[in-house]
């Protein structure tokens, strides 16, 4: 009991001893010298540890050991790299005596970290065991000098130095032991966007794992996305502290970030091996794509990368994607980049594009990146190639194009360029020289011709206080043809400062030419600003526009424009004339308004319009107002006054449905004049059109009712005025019609029924609708030549007494016919041929599915005649089939002055609305053929080309080609009599005709039966001829004929052989001479050795004629030539009377003017001289005048005549 008290004693005694000695230490401290004898011992264990220097403005000490620093600053070589606003507690261990870091507590605010530490700080000693078991540091900032240390940019440390941090927690660390105990929490918050958070854990327990996680929530990416932000690493402690020290580790980590209201998410997946090696993998998922990249980086380079991933593009099909791969490798110092690209379908501006390449090929050197890039694709029949080299220093922050290349058929667009990356400025050219547009004929969707120049000009300005981008570009091209468009030149050029939003537009043209149109010249000079609004205004001004038979000689518009107003000013001028073949009047127009557009809607408002054609004023008697969005268009009722016609018109459409009324009242025939095509009636009529439903199929009614109509082509009505109106009832399925026309005849000719079509607006055609049948009713009676020209475009002249009552009905491919029509008491004259028939009776009725000819016949002007019947049926499917019997009997298939055909014989004709064919066999029963004294020289045919044709144009060749007739007729001739210009012969053969009745076709032969030629008073027999056709008459007929005459002591043969249009001469004799000898012996009756100098011109003149196969002036007689020397119309030798009364005279004329002549007859003889006087006053009509006048005549006797004459 004892040795317990004492133990008490001891203990308590010992206890009192070390209070008294804490209690002497603690007292040293609280004195000045023992306070700063611990600051200097903490702050020279610091600098000694780090090589950092700290200062600090006050301490004060806490009992027992806690101290409170104000404005605590740590300096680096002089160099300031953090600030403390105040350190409120810092609570140290006794063990600091033992250099040892042991702080029970640390609590401060308003850290601030200026700078971070250089590189060649004091090497760092590895520190003793560290513990910190309460950390409380708050308001933590960092500057933006750090940021630049850290290489981010502008906005990025914008962004950092808006941060504050705050760090709370434990910290217990023993070096020695390879142990660590830790709890710290790092909390982030920013200081506008109050809605970001981040937060930053450690954890370690002792023996345990370390860990690393944090998280970010709410990090706005832009006004309406923000991103959650979480990653995790995990370790053992060993594998930190191999990191540490620069060993090999494996510390496995991820990151997760999910854009929620995007539905992105991106994974990374990493492993640090050491500090100069770790290991890459990340996922990214998002609507528009993915990608997927891995690397494996050191502090030297970058290996085993690799890039792969899909962009899916919005608004277009599942089938529309970017695939892309690639590889960033190599050398920090020398990166080397690698990337491709592939579309296999893009739909771009609603074209589609195809296999889309592109390939980039870069390196990394230094500050600079430098490649190449390439891209193709395919878009309808196009294949561009781009191509260009480039130059990237993100330290000058400038981006140079070289050897820019875009190439797409024989076009090439080059050029360089470079890209101030700060400013966004560009500077540089492109340019295309010789450009072939007929290259870009896929394009244009055209018939594209010629060739152009482009120049485009890329100008940065910068000036005093602005910076700004300016392109000029300027386009030539010259003989451009579109489709039936063409353009002689063309030039544009535009200047845009993108700084100023200002830009002019310069467009000229010159040549315009195509079938309806042309234009000498026109130029469009606009300006605009589209800073807030696009604001600017326009001229435009042409002259010499012509568009069918109107011409205007002036055409100007100006106007300005305002996206901010509604109403766009505009004033339009235009004069000129009008010039055909039908009237010549001057016209102008003036006329103000509004209009305006935003691309969805189009607004036009014509105020005033007024004008005049010739003599007829042009007035807008009520405003017009157009109005065009994407759902509707409305004109709101005008009405235009044109002399005394009125037009009125409204329209509604909404979407597919339509509301239209149309009204031209009393519309004069001069207006029908200005038709762009010339029409062979004038009338005075009035239209009515209205409309409603919808557009495809509208209803309603379409009516035309005119007066005093009257044909104006010679072969049509002159003098009858018709009246008469068309109407249309318009249905969805059907439409009626109700036409009558008065004054054609004895009875209105009616046409009423139904046809199977329908009206589209959209587009605008007329439809057959399917399965549909129609009903048709005509009716009238009248005469033959006022019908012809209502349903023929020629009407052959035919006159007579036409009565039609038809119905048909059925199907427009197989129609049914029902009734007759019939013509007689017709007469038809051929203009061809000169054969004039008469007592012409037509009869068609209509069975059903066929029409039959029941009876045709008719005479000709000697009572031949030919009669005919035959059918037609209706079937669509094989062209109407037809077929006709004709039998001829004596008909005269010509009879003109020059020839007189009669033939009998029987034809039949067979076929459809295709092709049709002709096939018999005649016998000529009377042939006569009278050749002229004088025939002229044929004339030669030229083949024309039509260049330019309007679309639906046929050359009446091919429309002749089509209607022909083939022609298969065996004709018989046993006797045909040809006779005039000293010649009487008689013919006989068998001829085939073939080919076409437009380009018939002859084969055979007629030879001679007997004949004799008659020249210079001599006749000759003909002993031989032949006429050979093989062919086309005119060129493949040849004609060999021997005349022979014994003279004397001479038998003398004439022989005329060859091409009717090349006809030679030849003589041979018995005994032989030669050729001139022997017509010397015909002309003369005496040989070549005996004939006067005049008789020798005589005989070389006419031996040339004869062998010349056209008519020159060395081949034309005396008297032609004289006519033509001298100036008159007219020089000739005549003879009179007979015998010993025979007179020789010789007459002089001339015109003096159109169809008044006067002619001089002086006798040589006692005949008196005679003046004389001809007058054409009608076209077949002639008065002649003759007076016997000087020293022969018998008081001046005269004779007045009439002459009227025909021709076949």
């Amino acid at each position: 009991m004892r040795l317990i008290k004492l133990f008490l004693k001891f203990f308590l005694a010992l206890l009192l001893f070390f209070a008294a000695v804490w209690t002497i230490f603690a007292m040293a401290f609280q004195t000045k010298v023992g306070k700063q004898w611990m600051v200097d011992q903490g702050l020279t264990l610091i600098e000694k540890q780090t090589g950092l220097k700290i200062e600090c403005k006050a301490i004060d000490l806490l009992f027992p050991l806690s101290f409170r620093i104000q404005e605590l600053k740590v300096l680096e070589q002089g160099t300031t790299l953090l600030t403390v606003e105040e350190v409120k507690r810092l609570t140290l261990s006794s063990r600091l005596l033992m250099g040892k870091i042991v702080i029970p507590k640390l609590s401060a605010t308003g850290i601030y970290l200026h700078s971070l530490p250089k590189s060649s700080a004091k090497k760092q000693t590895s520190p003793g065991s560290i513990k910190l078991k309460e950390i409380d540091l708050k308001e933590i900032q960092i500057a933006k000098s750090v940021s630049t240390q850290l290489g981010l940019q502008e906005k990025e440390s914008e962004q950092l130095s808006q941060l504050t941090f705050q760090l709370e927690g434990r910290l217990q660390y023993h070096p020695f032991k390879a142990m660590a105990k830790t709890d710290l929490t790092l909390t982030m918050r920013h200081l506008l966007y109050k809605s970001l958070q981040g937060k930053v854990k450690v954890k370690a327990e002792e023996n345990e794992n370390v860990s690393v996680k944090m998280t970010l929530a709410h990090l706005p990416l832009n006004e309406s996305l923000t991103a959650n932000m979480n990653g995790f690493m995990q370790a053992p402690f060993a594998s930190w502290i191999a990191l540490a020290q620069g060993e090999k580790s494996a510390i496995d980590g991820d990151l997760h970030c999910l854009i929620a209201d995007r539905g992105t998410k991106l994974q990374v997946n990493f492993t640090l091996v050491s500090q100069k090696n770790f290991k890459l993998e990340f996922h990214l998922q998002d609507p528009l794509g993915q990608l997927l990249a891995s690397a494996n980086l050191t502090d030297q380079e970058i290996t085993e990368s690799q890039l792969q991933g899909k962009i899916f593009l919005p608004q277009q099909a599942s089938s529309s994607f970017i695939s892309m791969k690639g590889s960033l490798t190599g050398p920090f110092q020398n990166l080397q980049l690698k990337l491709s690209s592939f579309a296999p379908k893009l739909l771009i501006e609603e074209k589609i594009v195809t296999n889309l390449l592109s390939t980039v090929q870069a390196r990394f050197a230094g500050q600079q990146l430098t490649g190449k890039a390439e891209t193709s694709f395919e878009w309808e029949t196009l294949s561009p190639k781009l191509f260009f080299k480039f130059d990237w220093n993100w330290i000058k922050q400038q981006v140079f194009l070289k050897e820019f290349s875009l190439k797409e058929f024989d076009a090439e667009l080059n050029g360089e360029a470079k890209i101030d990356t700060t400013t966004g400025l560009v500077s540089g050219r492109a340019q295309a020289k010789q450009l072939n547009l007929a290259s870009f004929s896929a394009i244009a969707q055209a018939d594209l011709k010629g060739s152009a120049d482009l120049l485009i000009d890329f100008m940065p300005l910068l000036e005093e206080n602005k910076k700004s981008q300016a392109i000029e570009w300027g386009l030539e091209a010259e003989k451009i043809s579109y489709n039936d468009f063409f353009l002689r030149s063309f030039f544009a050029t535009s200047f845009s400062d993108f700084k100023e939003s200002y830009a002019t537009l310069r467009v000229d043209v010159a040549g315009l030419e195509h079938k309806n149109y042309s234009l000498e010249e026109a130029s469009l000079k606009a300006s605009c600003n589209y800073r807030k609004a696009l604001t600017g205004n326009y001229f435009l001004t042409a002259k010499q526009l012509h568009a069918f038979t109107a011409k205007a000689d002036l055409f100007k518009v100006e106007g300005k424009f305002d996206t901010q107003e509604l109403k766009w000013p505009f004033e339009l001028k235009a004069a000129g004339h009008l010039a055909d073949s039908q009237i010549n009047e001057n016209w102008e127009i003036e006329t103000t308004g509004n209009w305006s557009t935003d691309l969805t809607r189009f607004l036009l408002e014509v105020q005033q319009l007024t004008g005049s054609f010739g003599k007829t004023n042009v007035k807008l008697e009520k405003a017009l107002h157009l109005k065009v969005d994407k759902n509707s268009s409305v004109l709101e009722p005008f009405s235009l006054l044109w002399g005394q016609a009125t037009m009125q018109g409204a329209f509604l459409k909404e979407k597919e449905e339509i509301d239209l009324d149309f009204h031209l009242k009393q519309i004069p025939p001069e207006l029908f004049k200005l038709a762009p095509f010339e029409l062979p009636f004038q009338t005075q009529a009035s239209l009515k059109v209205s409309l409603q439903g919808k557009l495809d199929r509208p209803t309603g009614s379409i009516a035309l009712l005119f007066d005093q109509l009257q044909f104006s082509e010679d072969h049509l009505l002159k003098k009858a005025q018709l009246q008469g109106k068309i109407a249309l009832q318009l249905s969805e399925k059907e439409m009626k019609v109700n036409s009558e026309l008065v004054g054609i005849g004895k009875t209105p000719l009616s046409i009423h029924g139904t046809l199977p079509y329908i009206l589209s607006l959209s587009p605008i055609a007329i439809k057959k609708e399917e399965n549909s049948s129609f009903q048709l009713a005509i009716k009238g009676e009248g005469s033959a030549d006022a019908y012809l020209p209502l349903f023929l475009e020629e009407p052959p002249g035919l006159a007579g007494q036409v009565e039609i009552a038809l119905q048909v009905s059925g199907d427009l491919k197989r129609p049914l016919v029902q009734g007759f029509l019939e013509l007689k008491d017709g007469i038809y004259e051929d203009l061809e041929t000169g054969a004039t028939y008469k007592n012409l009776f037509v009869r068609l009725e209509g069975e059903g599915e066929k029409v039959v000819l029941k009876e045709f016949s008719t005479v000709d002007s000697r009572d031949g005649g030919v009669k005919a019947h035959g059918e037609a049926l209706l079937d669509y499917g094989r062209n109407f089939p037809f077929h006709v019997q004709l039998d001829i009997s004596h008909m005269y298939v010509m009879h003109s002055d020059y020839a007189s055909i009669a033939a009998s014989g029987k034809l039949n004709l067979s076929g459809n609305s295709l092709e049709s064919k002709l096939k018999g066999q005649l016998q000529v029963d009377r042939a006569e053929v009278k050749l002229e004294e004088a025939l002229p020289t044929q004339i030669k045919t030229i083949d024309v080309t039509y260049i330019n044709a309007p679309k639906g144009f046929t050359d009446f060749k091919e429309k002749a080609a089509k209607a022909a007739t083939e022609l298969d007729i065996k004709l018989s001739a046993p006797l045909v009599t040809i006779q005039g210009n000293g010649l009487k012969s008689e013919w006989k053969g068998e001829i085939n005709i073939s080919g076409t009745t437009k380009q018939p076709l002859l084969f055979g032969d007629l030879h001679i039966a007997q004949g004799q030629y008659e020249i210079k008073g001599k006749t000759f027999n003909l002993s031989q001829g032949s006429i050979h056709f093989a062919g086309a008459a005119e060129k493949k007929t040849t004609l060999y004929v021997v005349a022979s005459k014994e003279m004397e002591s001479l038998k003398v043969e004439i022989i005329v052989k060859g091409p009717l249009d090349k006809l030679a001469f030849s003589f041979r004799s018995n005994p032989p001479l030669s050729q001139r000898d022997i017509l010397s012996h015909i002309l003369f009756n005496k040989g070549i050795s005996d004939i006067t100098t005049g008789e020798g011109d005589t005989l070389n003149q006419s031996f040339t004629s004869l062998n010349a196969s056209e008519k020159t002036e060395e081949s034309q007689d005396l008297l032609t030539r004289l006519r033509n020397n001298i100036g008159i119309d007219r020089l000739d030798f005549t003879t009179s009377g007979e015998g010993e009364d025979r007179d020789f005279a010789l007459q002089v004329g001339k015109y003096l003017w159109e169809g008044v002549f006067i002619s001089l007859n002086k006798s040589i003889g006692a005949a008196p001289d005679r003046f004389a006087i001809e007058v054409k006053l009608r076209e077949n009509i002639k008065a002649e005048a003759e007076v016997d006048i000087g020293s022969n005549s018998q008081g001046n006797q005269g004779k007045l005549s009439l002459k009227w004459k025909k021709d076949y």
